[in-house]
């Protein structure tokens, strides 16, 4: 059970930073069109750090609540990972929601 939990934090660590880079790649691209580049800066600082934080507190949560389930290892890693998947994809993509808000917001301001 123990290389279940190790395989299961790799992996998710691994996602989360994938994604975590992915959303600072949006944001960057999302921030060259605005010409408040440093409002835009400080708006993606804090939604990248509010997303791996939240993301990897998912992660320990859940790898802690999958641990007192009585299935087999494999049956409870591929659990996990599938709801670290679907939870990971739902906050990248509610992320990035915010962050077209942010940009939306920071180009309707007068400068």
């Amino acid at each position: 059970m123990t290389l279940a939990y190790i395989v299961y934090f790799v992996i998710g660590v691994a996602v989360l930073a994938v994604l975590t880079l992915r959303l600072n790649q949006v944001g960057q691209q999302m921030g060259k069109c605005t010409q408040n580049a440093p409002t835009m800066q400080i708006i993606l600082t804090s939604l990248i750090t509010g997303f791996f934080t939240i993301g990897m507190g998912g992660l320990i949560l859940l790898g802690l609540v999958l641990s007192s389930f009585a299935a087999p290892a494999p049956t409870t890693l591929i659990l996990a990972l599938g709801l670290m998947f679907v939870a990971l994809g739902f906050a990248f993509t509610q992320a990035v929601s915010i962050l077209r808000g942010a940009v939306a917001d920071v180009i309707a301001q007068p400068s």
